[in-house]
């Protein structure tokens, strides 16, 4: 990043050459054959190609698809979890329709919400509520105990 515009180009295009498109773990996101000459000119000239530019856009598309799946996911399991823990019986009914119509569309077939999934949900929700104190839950419990011992003793309990 200290290297001037120009010269960041002129290594990004001989990577293109050499490598293909990755990303910076080393993930292939375009491969060497897949990019033409000029698209390594355009880099070294500071330019995105439109070939670059469209798998960059479709694979953000892609990611933020996902993550708004993944989160109607997350917050089907919520509410069903919420009215499980507050003894509402109604309310857990509802859940589990909506979990069922969700559970119906085509795109939740490979991250559907089962029943084991709420099972697994209930316990890890259980174990977390035991893990909190103060409201704030540490995973590693000696860092966790460690962490606790730095702070000032409360003044207002």
């Amino acid at each position: 990043m200290l290297a001037p515009k120009f010269a960041r180009d002129a290594m990004q295009a001989y990577r293109m050459w050499n490598e293909g498109l990755t990303t910076r773990r080393g993930d292939v996101i375009l491969e060497r054959d897949r990019i033409s000459a000029w698209d390594r000119i355009a880099r070294l000239m500071g330019f995105t190609s439109a070939r670059v530019a469209e798998t960059h856009e479709r694979n953000r598309r892609l990611r933020e698809a996902e993550g708004t799946v993944l989160e109607e996911r997350r917050a089907l399991v919520d509410r069903w979890a919420t009215a499980r823990m507050a003894g509402d019986d109604e309310g857990r009914r509802e859940a589990l329709e909506r979990i069922r119509a969700w559970n119906a569309r085509p795109y939740a077939r490979g991250v559907r919400i089962t029943q084991e999934t709420l099972q697994r949900s209930a316990q890890t929700r259980r174990r977390n509520a035991r893990l909190r104190e103060d409201g704030v839950q540490i995973q590693n419990r000696p860092l966790g105990r460690y962490l606790r011992g730095l702070q000032p003793a409360p003044g207002y309990r």
